[in-house]
């Protein structure tokens, strides 16, 4: 009974206009097949199906400036409202004042105080592991939480005997970071291989970029290739998974993508997107990014009791 989040940086509810929004312009046949052939747009922000739900989440945590990273991702992955704590959004790297606060909270270290197993998909290529050992380095939220929790990160070995995603889903660049063993797949295959790691694991969660990049660059031939990226790899997972024991979670940290005549974040609200066996629940617990850790860990806790039971 698994809980498999993804999370895509950037993504906001946008206006229903092809040439503004890469989402509307973008063929996603997966994310649609859920959502009954729609996705979430300002004018339709709330979508609930037989299937799955989309409901819009304000990242703006009513502070003035525009949401960033570190902040929407300190909230969806400790549940904290650091953004209130510090009256100042920041990112995407987290802050040395507010650390421990992310070290004790994230949902990693949460569900393993509460006896359940968690792993982080994402690899990671040597210059990575390079970086953050420097005195020079900054820690993005996620992998910070990982690390924090005591959760290894993976390399190449991980991505290459498939126990691991690259971040690009596809690994297409690892040769040219001097990784000759990882060879490039299919974003569906890469969908495979991530449902096959969440059977060892109460929370499998993986995290891409590609779609905030393609935000900031204006591209919408990147934006449409990253979003549809991301479809084809969902559409990897709901090959094989099961809707009556596996829960889907797709979260994002601030607005970006949905509006491309714009290279800055927006104050668009966010899409949380849930699906199988516990989509009423999470429809019920999760009213805002800070919600979706603690709602996690009580998911995690309950059906621990019903296996044991």
């Amino acid at each position: 009974m698994a809980v498999l989040m993804l999370f895509w940086d950037g993504v906001g509810i946008g206006r229903k206009d092809k040439a503004e929004n890469p989402l509307v312009a973008a063929e996603m046949p997966s994310l649609r097949g859920l959502l009954d052939g729609e996705l979430s747009t300002s004018g339709h922000r709330r979508i609930i199906t037989q299937r799955a739900a989309s409901i819009p989440l304000d990242a703006t945590f009513g502070i003035d400036g525009l949401p960033q990273s570190g902040t929407g991702q300190a909230a969806i992955f400790a549940g904290i409202d650091i953004a209130a704590t510090i009256g100042k959004h920041f990112g995407p790297y987290v802050p040395a004042s507010i650390r421990q606060q992310i070290a004790d909270n994230n949902v990693f270290i949460r569900l393993h105080r509460a006896g359940r197993t968690a792993k982080f998909a994402n690899a990671y290529p040597k210059q990575y592991f390079d970086y953050i050992a420097s005195p020079r380095a900054r820690h993005p939220v996620v992998s910070f939480a990982a690390r924090s929790a005591g959760l290894a990160l993976n390399g190449h070995r991980e991505v290459a005997a498939g126990k691991a995603v690259s971040a690009d889903i596809t690994a297409t660049r690892w040769k040219e970071f001097g990784h000759a063993d990882v060879d490039a797949v299919s974003a569906k295959n890469a969908g495979r291989h991530y449902y096959v790691l969440s059977h060892d694991v109460d929370f499998l969660l993986f995290e891409y970029f590609l779609t905030d990049k393609a935000g900031h660059e204006q591209s919408m031939r990147e934006a449409v290739e990253s979003l549809e990226r991301f479809d084809a790899f969902l559409g990897g997972i709901l090959e094989s998974w099961n809707p009556h024991k596996d829960t889907l979670l797709i979260a994002s940290d601030h607005g970006n993508v949905e509006d491309l005549s714009t290279k800055s974040h927006t104050r668009n609200k966010v899409p949380f997107i849930t699906a199988g066996a516990g989509k009423k629940y999470f429809l019920q617990h999760v009213t805002s990014l800070s919600d979706i850790t603690p709602a996690v860990v009580s998911y995690c806790e309950s059906c621990g009791k019903i296996n044991r039971q």
